[in-house]
């Protein structure tokens, strides 16, 4: 169990979206994202869980 942040980034570096900050228990989860209003374009997501971080390229086009 522990803090977990899922935040989307655009390309500037500017959080455009906050998708999930709970205290989280520990297995596999999935969290849907609707990006119909974004704008096509390159996209990351930045995944915090305790002192971990990890970041994903994301690439949106419609």
């Amino acid at each position: 169990n522990g803090p977990v942040r899922l935040s989307i980034y655009n390309i500037l570096g500017q959080r455009t979206a906050n998708l999930i900050d709970v205290v989280q228990q520990a297995g596999e989860h999935s969290i849907v994202w609707d990006a119909g209003t974004f704008p096509s374009g390159i996209y990351f997501a930045r995944l915090e869980m305790g002192k971990e971080t990890r970041i994903g390229k994301l690439l949106l086009l419609k």
